[in-house]
């Protein structure tokens, strides 16, 4: 999603928009896998997309390293930026699902207000905020070391629990939050502030590691724990070996990267919130019942949505939902 580039940096990054587009289209592999396809093909679409909404708070830690940071402004820029976005398309999915399925598809306060149920990919939207918060409070308080260190004990809490699928101490999604999110954003914030930058090699043997380690994760947790590899897990330890390095290897491709592809990422932020929505109409017509089918789909629900996002942005009033 491309918030909040434009409100923290004059110029946009050329290899950060190609990725913003690879990853949503990664974000719609997710969704659109079918519950009818083999062992292999389900551990594929659940494992080799794992970087993209990680790849997403990164970018979001790297634009804010660009400003002044502080509690109140950080706060004051997600608030006014989210919630508008989060609230309206909240609205449009209750009653989209209505139409389509005949019901809300509300399944309790806490749901739709946190995860945006029954549209659940709405999750990220109140996670980015809370999470760049709690990075901006712990950044005032212990500085980047805390706030990096604070970014990891979060994770760790959450790992156990999205991993072994046990009750946590509340009922709470550790996906949600700044659990999942926090650290992402202080890595990517400390790489903005610091610089550093990789080789495209560099970046692809990283990114290379980090998946094949949570391929590792998950055997080990089938072999020892018992947990399916069909599984849903929403994030494993590996992942941010692997997010990390699709971040280093968007940071080395500014200069090669076309720029009609990378205007794309521009419209990412509406092309995710849409994505649900074509979705449904295309599952309910076309069901995904075979690898082929899950990729016919991917491509349909992608440029509908990038097609739908950018023909928003045109409208001014629809305009406050995609950029």
């Amino acid at each position: 999603m491309s918030l909040p580039t434009d409100a923290l940096s004059p110029k946009r990054h050329m290899g950060i928009d190609l990725f913003r587009v690879v990853s949503f289209v990664a974000v719609v592999a997710v969704h659109a896998r079918g519950f009818y396809l083999g062992l292999r093909a389900t551990e594929f679409f659940l494992l080799v997309p794992r970087f993209a909404v990680p790849y997403f708070f990164l970018v979001a830690g790297y634009f804010l390293s660009r400003k002044r940071l502080s509690l109140v402004s950080t706060a004051k820029l997600y608030l006014t930026r989210l919630f508008p976005v989060f609230a309206g398309w909240v609205l449009i999915y209750l009653l989209a699902h209505e139409l389509i399925f005949g019901d809300s598809g509300i399944a309790g306060v806490r749901q739709l207000l946190v995860e945006g149920v029954p549209a659940y990919h709405l999750w990220f939207l109140p996670s980015l905020g809370v999470s760049a918060v709690t990075f901006a409070l712990c950044l005032k308080v212990s500085g980047i070391r805390g706030a990096l260190v604070a970014g990891i004990l979060l994770y760790c809490l959450g790992v156990p629990f999205v991993e072994l699928n046990v009750e946590g101490p509340l009922p709470w999604n550790f996906r949600d939050g700044p659990f999942f999110g926090c650290i992402f954003i202080a890595i990517g914030y400390w790489i903005g502030k610091s610089g550093l930058s990789l080789t495209i090699k560099q970046s692809v043997a990283i990114a290379s590691a980090g998946f094949l380690l949570q391929c590792l994760e998950s055997f080990l947790l089938w072999r020892f724990f018992q947990v399916p590899p069909t599984r849903d897990i929403d994030y494993f330890i590996s992942t941010v070996p692997y997010a990390v390095g699709i971040f280093f290897l968007a940071l080395g491709c500014q200069s090669h990267v076309p720029g009609t592809v990378a205007k794309l990422g521009e419209k990412t932020l509406g092309s995710y919130c849409i994505h649900l929505l074509f979705l449904w109409m295309v599952q309910t017509e076309f069901v995904p019942s075979s690898v082929a089918r899950v990729l016919i789909t991917i491509i349909i629900v992608s440029i509908a949505s990038l097609i739908a996002s950018n023909l928003m942005s045109k409208i001014k009033l629809l305009s406050l939902l995609v950029e």
